[in-house]
């Protein structure tokens, strides 16, 4: 792994351990997230998640079918006022 890496999964835990915390805090232990980055290199990216492997799946088709529909939406340059 580069030092990019290591810092980027480094952060990622740290936020993680935080979201969890605080969470719990809030008394919403069992809220979902994912947090992913990507490095300066654009390698692979880290993931850290609350989430089974199953609702990542389903939050990854979620998101291809919210990137084909953005897709048919204007350019920002084309939009109506």
């Amino acid at each position: 792994m580069t030092d990019a890496a290591d810092a980027i999964q480094t952060i990622l835990t740290d936020v993680d351990e935080l979201l969890r915390e605080k969470f719990r805090d809030l008394g919403y232990p069992d809220t979902p997230f994912v947090l992913m980055a990507v490095g300066p290199d654009g390698g692979k990216p880290s993931i850290r998640s609350n989430i089974l492997p199953a609702g990542l799946r389903e939050m990854a088709a979620d998101l291809a079918e919210a990137v084909e529909e953005a897709g048919k939406w204007p350019a920002n340059d084309d939009q109506a006022h």
